[in-house]
């Protein structure tokens, strides 16, 4: 086992329990660790709460019958959830004498609490702010608070003596935040009295990564997985299609059940307890033998071992969103050729249903009066969490930083798209701001101009130069129109700034729904994938900002996911963008175009292939 190629994060050298610890000894990888029987106090009696009402529900009914549920006054699930227990119900007298805890009102309780190895007095060697949680044999978790440079010692110790195979970790990354794992692929950090190697990256995206990391303490070897999920907001809750398919990564690898999962958050039960939930959930849906389940009884019996995990009334309908994605998506990867008609009126039909459940954000930028005027449409606007913020001063008294447009991203690629409404005369120079922050490098148009449409305005210029309020913008070149679409390069300045933003603007000539006069957007498909590949913004953008424009951003993303992959998943790229903008695809014509335009795509790539080969 090759252990020699990782270097010293050289920016811990200052810690004295972060060190350099010379050359490695030789390597035992006999076992370590103890049962988790010797820590766990089982608490007598049964830890259901009088008050909790253990809702069944059916599996194979779910959806049904969670839309009956919320129909019905006082048996909701805000009242499912207000009535499970909050706040300690246990006792905590040891987590309560200790100052390492990151929130006063979330200690672990005495019975559950990890307890580090014993000194030969029989006390614990160091404190950390973690339970076990027990609710499904065999697997057993772990549920803590992030370690900072104070706790990291005691986290790997954890890890060491737990033989933890692998950790979660539910906290987005920051340049305040303690890394406590190695900076870079290749090189390790001493912590204590153990050396980490990240020696291998087995998997990594803008949402999740999967780094493996050996750790050596004397002679001893402990190998481990450390699985970020990086798209659970501080604030928010993540798209249930993205931790659903980090769920199901997690649970591919090869682990022992009887070794505990480690998960942790900033407080180690909200992130973490509807983790861990939907970890165990999920496998009742797909298990035959039963016919129901119940998450007011599983966050209940969670609630026992540590406090108020699944932290919110948010968290808890997020379960439910989860849980119906999970049951109704198409389970089996197909390749696109392999998937008919019917069977895309199908998905169809569960992205409508899947959509219904979704817990749905605010637009409360876009419905400020001072932005009123700048939506075209005033029931499609974008989410407050996903919307392009302009930073460029405009030219007029009172400006804001709001334009209807959402950023979207790619599995690749952050800021790969923003999609928006055409623009409006006077949200001409917002355009061009946009565009200016975010150094696009095309514009794909996807509608003509109607003339008669006053809402409607010739933003850019076909020669020569035009001004809208504090943004210049010129034509450096002009291609012949062809038969689908036109192109022209533009550069874009603000006022007298040395900052100049180059791009191309793409014309789509005309679009058309039926199936045998889609050449043109299949040729400016294949005229855009290339600009995608340089993981530069591309604003698209048709008169509502989401009709179109999520047709072709989703034929789009979804042709980047199969280069990756390997593998088609529409659904899961269509139900991802729905949660970044809930306008798109509406109607099962938009959904059946884009399976016909991934599939010409992928076979006119295929013929290119075949040429230059």
């Amino acid at each position: 086992m090759d252990i020699g190629k990782a270097t010293l994060d050289k920016s811990d050298l200052g810690n004295p329990n972060i060190r350099d610890r010379g050359p490695l000894p030789m390597i035992d990888i006999s076992p370590i660790g103890r049962s988790l029987d010797e820590c766990y106090e089982e608490l007598p009696g049964t830890a259901e709460s009088k008050t909790v009402v253990a809702c069944r529900v059916k599996i194979k009914d779910l959806p049904k019958q969670l839309q009956d549920k919320n129909s019905v006054p006082e048996d909701t699930i805000t009242d499912e959830f207000k009535k499970l227990p909050h706040g300690q119900q246990h006792p905590w007298t040891v987590g309560i004498l200790k100052d390492e805890n990151q929130d006063s009102g979330i200690l672990p309780y005495d019975h559950s609490r990890v307890k580090l190895h014993k000194d030969s007095s029989g006390s614990d060697i160091g404190y950390i702010n973690a339970n076990y949680i027990k609710v499904q044999h065999p697997q057993t978790f772990i549920a803590a608070q992030d370690p900072n440079e104070r706790t990291a010692e005691m986290f790997w110790k954890m890890v060491w003596f737990e033989k933890v195979e692998v950790i979660i970790n539910l906290s987005q990354p920051k340049m305040s935040t303690f890394q406590y794992w190695p900076v870079s692929e290749g090189t390790n950090k001493i912590i204590g009295d153990y050396t980490l190697m990240w020696y291998k990256s087995s998997l990594g995206d803008l949402d999740l990564s999967i780094r493996e990391i050996k750790i050596v303490k004397g002679d001893k070897l402990h190998e481990v997985k450390l699985c970020h999920f990086l798209s659970w907001p501080d604030d928010r809750i993540p798209q249930s299609v993205l931790l659903i398919d980090f769920m199901k990564k997690v649970k591919d690898l090869k682990t022992t059940r009887s070794h505990p999962l480690l998960v942790h958050c900033s407080n180690g039960v909200g992130a973490t307890g509807t983790f861990i939930a939907l970890y165990c959930l999920m496998d009742n849906l797909k298990d035959s033998k039963k016919t129901g389940l119940s998450v007011s009884s599983f966050v209940n019996r969670m609630r026992k071992d540590r406090v108020n995990m699944v932290e919110n009334e948010v968290q808890y309908w997020f379960l439910y969103d989860c849980l119906v994605v999970d049951l109704l998506s198409p389970e089996k990867k197909v390749q696109e050729d392999e998937i008919n008609l019917e069977k895309q009126k199908d998905e169809f039909k569960i992205l409508e249903t899947c959509r219904d459940f979704s817990v749905q954000h605010s637009s409360t930028v876009g419905h400020q009066s001072h932005n009123a005027q700048k939506n075209r449409y005033s029931a499609i606007l974008p989410y407050d969490f996903s919307r392009v913020v302009l930073q460029t001063p405009g030219s007029l008294i009172g400006n804001t930083d709001y334009i209807n447009a959402t950023v979207i991203n790619s599995c690749y690629s952050k800021d790969a798209f923003i999609m928006t409404q055409s623009p409006l005369p006077s949200t001409a120079e917002d355009f061009w701001r946009m565009v200016y922050d975010y150094d696009c490098a095309a514009i794909v148009c996807l509608n003509q101009r109607d003339e008669n449409d006053e809402t409607t305005c010739l933003y850019w210029p076909d020669s020569g130069k035009i001004q809208h309020g504090n943004m210049l913008v010129e034509c450096t070149d002009v291609e012949d129109k062809d038969k689908y679409c036109s192109r022209c390069r533009l550069m874009v300045n603000f006022k007298n700034s040395k900052t100049m933003v180059t791009l191309d603007h793409y014309q789509l000539i005309e679009w058309s729904q039926d199936s045998d006069q889609t050449d043109g957007i299949i040729e400016l498909i294949g005229k855009i994938k290339p600009i995608t590949e340089e993981k530069k913004t591309i604003v698209v953008h048709c008169m509502d900002g989401a009709s179109r424009c999520g047709v072709f951003v989703s034929v789009l993303l979804e042709i980047s996911r199969i280069r990756g992959s390997k593998t088609g998943r529409l659904f899961e790229t269509v139900y991802k963008l729905t949660g970044q903008n809930p306008h798109v695809m509406k109607s099962l014509d938009d959904y059946l175009l884009c399976h016909q335009l991934v599939k010409a795509a992928l076979v006119e790539d295929e013929s290119k292939y075949q040429e230059v080969k």
